[in-house]
């Protein structure tokens, strides 16, 4: 267990938390069509449950509905390894800490989301539960690339799983094997989800830009702001980074003339505009963000410039920013 560490943040696991609950809505949404019977009705629940997981509003009491639910279907229906992989993801939703980063409850919670990471003891969990839910699915009747030689690959993964050095390359060799087996039909796409919550963001390292590096910003614009509390949010290391307005005496004196109300990305001298200093950020921050990074990058920037010339509609004005221990964060 001491070597199953994660570098889950409050973001990227409410990118998960959104899939998941997108895929529960599609999930749900089949069975609307028995609708006004009591399958209909209970579909209609999942539906509206699946909607509030995904933006994280009252989620918890979502996820309890929807534990209800899928037990209901394993008891009536079938049970399904699918199905309780599926269940899974939703208990081990429910007994994570509260408020992470990137969810609707917790934007009023700043202080509460600051910091939050995965406990190592869910992300081992996780492992052991999948485990058994391979071996389940290795042996289960209506799997048609079931038998010994499906346990046996499930097996070897998880003994080499147990190897720091190796996991990230046996986690992908798993992955790629669900992906051949569910392309020639095998109904295993709920196990292809679950798999991803083994993953492990501190696999992908971030790509450090050194020292001294500051960010300029609009501080008036909420979108701003909002842009700001993501990576106070997410950085593991916050010396590395300073912020200062664009309007401020740090950048009357290191910024020559003027780039308008665009974000900086400044290092000795260097600087990142639009689109290319938020991707060079999200590389810093390694994991999912950095594989989000290159795409970030090629964005167009009128595409930049519309959001910029409608960002106070969006959000009208920063709330307070600053976080007591984040002071020495932010330049004049």
């Amino acid at each position: 267990m001491k070597s199953m560490k994660n570098k889950w943040t409050g973001g990227q696991y409410s990118l998960f938390r959104a899939i998941l609950g997108l895929f529960l809505i599609i999930y749900y949404l089949k069975d609307l069509v028995f609708f006004p019977t009591i399958e209909g009705f209970f579909a209609l629940m999942g539906v509206a449950a699946a909607i509030f997981l995904l933006v994280g509003k009252n989620d918890r009491i979502a996820a309890l509905i929807l534990t209800a639910l899928l037990i209901g279907r394993l008891i009536v229906v079938e049970m399904d390894p699918r199905t309780v992989a599926l269940l899974a993801l939703v208990v081990f939703h429910a007994c994570l800490p509260k408020y992470p980063y990137g969810s609707w409850d917790a934007q009023e919670r700043s202080a509460q989301n600051r910091h939050w990471r995965m406990p190592q003891r869910y992300y081992f969990s996780k492992w052991v539960v999948m485990g058994l839910l391979y071996i389940w699915w290795a042996f289960w009747a209506s799997n048609p690339t079931g038998g010994m030689m499906a346990f046996l690959v499930v097996v070897a993964f998880l003994i080499l799983a147990l190897s720091d050095a190796i996991r990230p390359l046996i986690w992908l060799l798993m992955w790629l094997f669900q992906i051949v087996l569910f392309a020639k039909g095998n109904p295993n796409g709920i196990l292809l989800l679950a798999h991803w919550l083994l993953f492990d963001p501190g696999w992908i390292k971030s790509q450090k830009r050194g020292h001294d590096h500051i960010l300029f910003y609009d501080a008036p614009c909420g979108l701003c702001s909002s842009f700001i509390r993501f990576l106070l949010a997410e950085r593991p290391d916050q010396d590395q980074l300073k912020f200062a307005s664009l309007k401020g005496a740090t950048a009357q004196k290191l910024l020559e003339g003027t780039e308008g109300d665009t974000v900086i990305l400044y290092h000795h001298g260097h600087k990142l505009l639009r689109w290319k200093a938020v991707a060079a950020l999200l590389a810093e921050l390694g994991g999912l963000w950095r594989l989000i990074a290159p795409i970030v990058k090629i964005f167009p920037d009128y595409l930049y410039n519309f959001i910029a010339r409608h960002r106070h509609k969006v959000k009208r004005q920063a709330c307070n920013l600053i976080p007591v221990e984040d002071q020495e964060s932010f330049l004049p």
